[in-house]
């Protein structure tokens, strides 16, 4: 392969990451929004969840075909999936109502720590001791952000860390089973399971906001599931370089403060800013040296 052609195939991948992280960040801006009117999760997910699933059938679609991606052999694990998955909308519900752009997608991207944790306990991968110390700095980062003095505590602060938990999981599940299912399929019953709940706690509950909330949610939908095609598309284009694309994720931190600032008015204290940059220089440093 040439090297204009690598070139090329990395500077796109690049691209793509970035958009990636911009459509993300605009998902978390809308969900912002919408968390902070009368509306639960579950109105959310089933008022803008099937656009979501319009957007991945239609993926589907141009990757081999519906029935080839969600019949599967076995469904023990992808259901397993989409029930761990369900605590993360309810979750970043909570969180962004009470918590600021900025520090939920900082604490998002501890993402990376809980990967290298559960891929030596489950997948049997070692560790580099310059890893070891990545993660240890990173999660000083961690405290510093969380400044856990009893009297000003925001227990909503750690659900990004649970979510990020939680997503490390599923990611290392995808990881160890990639060969029951395909992305799309994992993303389509990681969505489903969620979404079937969301549908019986909204008939019990049913509720249906003013239309400029509905198109909010829509949007968040859209843009999210955007992301995530974008990024999946990116890292299969990126072939033997998936380390030198790893860390322009974090640009997704970038637009959350600019989005946070200009919308909410958020304004993040020195304990943040110095918490996020030992956070993502080491989430940077172990992408690179886990992918090296």
């Amino acid at each position: 392969m040439s090297k204009s052609i690598i070139s090329n195939d990395l500077l796109i991948s690049i691209l793509l990451i970035c958009f990636s992280s911009f459509f993300f960040a605009v998902h978390d801006s809308l969900l912002k929004y919408i968390s902070l009117g009368n509306i639960k999760w579950y109105h959310n997910i089933v008022i803008g969840g099937p656009f979501g699933f319009i957007i991945l059938i239609l993926m589907m679609i141009f990757s081999g075909g519906v029935k080839k991606n969600i019949i599967l052999k076995s469904y023990k694990i992808p259901i397993l999936r989409g029930m761990l998955s369900i605590a993360n909308p309810l979750m970043a519900f909570m969180a962004l109502k009470y918590i600021s752009l900025s520090i939920f997608t900082t604490l998002i991207l501890t993402l990376p720590f809980f990967l290298v944790i559960l891929s030596y306990y489950i997948l049997n991968e070692k560790i580099k001791k310059t890893i070891i110390y990545s993660l240890i700095i990173g999660f000083i980062g961690v405290i510093i952000i969380l400044k856990p003095e009893i009297e000003s505590f925001n227990f909503y602060i750690l659900l990004p860390i649970l979510m990020s938990a939680i997503s490390g999981i599923n990611m290392i599940i995808v990881n160890k089973y990639k060969s029951l299912a395909s992305p799309y399929g994992f993303a389509f019953y990681n969505l489903l399971i969620p979404f079937l709940l969301g549908v019986m706690l909204f008939i019990n509950e049913p509720f249906f906001p003013d239309f400029k909330t509905i198109i909010f949610i829509i949007s968040s939908w859209i843009f999210g599931t955007l992301g995530l095609l974008f990024l999946t598309y990116a890292y299969h284009r990126s072939n033997f370089y998936t380390n030198r694309i790893a860390p322009y994720i974090y640009t997704q931190l970038i637009w959350a403060i600019i989005f946070g600032f200009i919308f909410y008015k958020d304004l993040i204290d020195i304990y943040s800013v110095i918490g996020s940059i030992f956070i993502v220089v080491c989430g940077i440093n172990i992408l690179i040296l886990k992918k090296g």
